[in-house]
């Protein structure tokens, strides 16, 4: 392992910063493409997830890569970082990174995926998140109890959940996970 500057660990640690908190593996990824390429300099990284399928190579296309394993209950995959060819400092770096983006990467994985809501879907589910009654919410919105019983209807169909406190449960952890 090549000895590492002090500003590489300020670098890494800034990397780990800016991925924390993203609230899917999509977001985790564009996260740490962009904090690899603001705090490195490594405009060409690529981040993908990639299920095993066996030995895992520690290069491709003649690149350096770093793979992380995750463990997220959907069958094996890695998460892969691929940055330019790569010299002593380059590998030492992912070594490091890797090593402690696994499991911040779990932490991710292991989150349910936020629901796919229209923008009048989301406006109830904040107000349902934030304990509003069906009437209560008819009026902040200006639309009708009937209307709201459907938004509700749909997004607890949306986000598999059977009922409001479910769904409280979730839609907090989501948003306290993303930052939101």
């Amino acid at each position: 392992m090549s000895p590492l500057d002090p500003a590489d660990y300020k670098r890494m640690l800034l990397v780990l910063d800016d991925v924390r908190g993203a609230a899917d593996m999509a977001r985790f990824g564009d996260r740490l493409r962009t904090a690899l390429a603001e705090h490195f300099g490594w405009t060409d990284a690529t981040v993908r997830l990639q299920e095993v399928t066996g030995a895992t190579d520690s290069r491709e296309d003649g690149r350096l890569r770093s793979v992380v394993p995750l463990a997220d209950g959907s069958g094996d995959r890695l998460l892969i970082i691929v940055p330019r060819p790569g010299t002593p400092r380059r590998r030492t770096v992912l070594e490091l990174l890797g090593r402690q983006l696994a499991p911040l990467a779990r932490d991710v994985a292991r989150m349910p995926a936020r629901p796919l809501l229209t923008p009048r879907e989301t406006q109830v589910a904040e107000l349902v998140a934030e304990g509003l009654g069906n009437q209560q919410i008819a009026v902040r919105l200006g639309i009708t109890v009937s209307t709201v019983k459907k938004h509700v209807s749909r997004v607890l169909a949306k986000s598999d959940c059977d009922s409001r406190v479910r769904f409280v449960v979730l839609w907090r952890r989501l948003t306290d996970f993303s930052g939101d």
